[in-house]
């Protein structure tokens, strides 16, 4: 009975050891993959180019570029004489001088500025002068050297010649 025992103990013994689970071993973590950053390359036409400035809001990243679904927001500052006349492309919320573009893909705008009609200053209208008369013209004097009499303030003695 004892080696019946014993055989029971072992075969209990090797049934739970064989519904016992090894662990899976966890492996090691790996770098998670960087996510690809979609952008766009922003093109802002000004004409006449010396007629003002462009500001964009936010600035462009590396190499005048604008992340995916980015709202970026332009603004012209004209140079003394200029004013924005019109926007071209795919801008809205035009105010003037500002706009915005949405970077759904690369984009081109085009400002075109004209030069404002500057009216001279206005000034008090001239006050009507009466007219004057012109005196008749004199005829001519000629006159004697004989009788003219000498200035008052020559020098007197006698009168020294050229020699």
């Amino acid at each position: 009975m004892r080696s019946l025992i014993v055989s029971m103990v072992i075969v209990a013994s090797l049934a739970w050891a064989a519904c016992t689970v090894a662990p899976t071993p966890i492996p090691p973590p790996t770098d998670a993959p960087t996510p690809i950053t979609i952008t766009h390359e922003l093109e802002i036409i000004l004409d006449p180019v010396d007629a003002g400035i462009v500001l964009l809001n936010p600035k462009p990243i590396e190499g005048g570029r604008y992340v995916h679904s980015r709202t970026v927001t332009i603004e012209v500052v004209p140079n003394k004489g200029w004013e924005v006349e019109q926007w071209a492309g795919p801008v809205h919320d035009e105010a003037g001088v500002s706009a915005k573009i949405n970077m759904t893909s690369s984009q081109s705008a085009l400002i075109r500025l004209a030069p404002t009609n500057v009216e001279p200053p206005t000034t008090a209208p001239l006050t009507t002068v009466p007219p004057t008369t012109v005196p008749p013209i004199a005829t001519p004097v000629t006159i004697d050297p004989v009788t003219v009499p000498a200035p008052t303030d020559a020098p007197t003695g006698t009168p020294v010649s050229p020699t």
